[in-house]
């Protein structure tokens, strides 16, 4: 060992290979700077969302991202707490104790970045919304359609500063099925809300909501 270190403080035998080896499985992992949220209880209510909206399942490959999953027993438990974000995966059935705990993991400094169809339905009420006491937003429309407009001032995505871009509401899932109406708009509930991008109706159509050390957005 003692001639692997000098070699590589001499010729950066090694440090100057790193990833490679990470590659080879010669090294510990470094933990992920991204988790994704897969729910369980989601899954075993039998929603297909979870399945539909998993951006581990090509997308963050092709984008070179590092990245780990996690159900609601971690997120309770406080055991996703050292990562700095978390990307939901279609979690459409979320309970109290749920949004409870991601609301402690967001004052704590998390990011949680919610999709529209992030806490639609309690496991007892369709279409309740719940999640809106997390990210700070009513749901006022769904199926939205029209030109989206993002800010010219934005704490986050500074690239997409003054981008407009028109939107039909629709994508086709993973099963190239029939394209679905996803889009949503939203209007403020809660203090600490910010609108990134807006619907040409005024309406918001990404937002941001600042809550403890963390951050949502949706």
């Amino acid at each position: 060992m003692e001639d692997y270190i000098g070699l590589d403080r001499k010729c950066e035998m090694l440090s100057s290979k790193r990833r490679l080896l990470q590659l080879f499985g010669k090294a510990l992992r470094e933990p992920p700077q991204l988790l994704l949220l897969r729910s369980a209880l989601s899954i075993r209510s039998g929603s297909q969302e979870p399945w539909n909206w998993d951006i581990g399942r090509g997308a963050l490959q092709s984008a070179h991202y590092d990245y780990g999953y996690v159900s609601e027993r971690e997120v309770k438990s406080g055991a996703v707490n050292p990562y700095p974000v978390i990307f939901d995966a279609g979690s459409d059935i979320l309970d109290e104790e749920m949004i409870a705990a991601l609301s402690r993991y967001v004052e704590a400094g998390g990011i949680f970045i919610a999709l529209h169809n992030t806490g639609r339905s309690t496991p007892l009420a369709a279409n309740s919304w719940p999640v809106s006491k997390l990210t700070g937003f009513n749901v006022t429309a769904c199926g939205k359609q029209g030109v989206v407009c993002f800010s010219n001032e934005l704490p986050i995505l500074k690239g997409w500063e003054g981008r407009q871009f028109r939107d039909e509401g629709h994508t086709v899932d993973w099963t190239n099925g029939r394209p679905r109406a996803t889009a949503i708009a939203l209007r403020p509930a809660a203090s600490g809300t910010r609108a990134l991008a807006r619907w040409e109706d005024g309406s918001i159509a990404v937002g941001l909501r600042q809550l403890g050390k963390g951050r949502v957005i949706v």
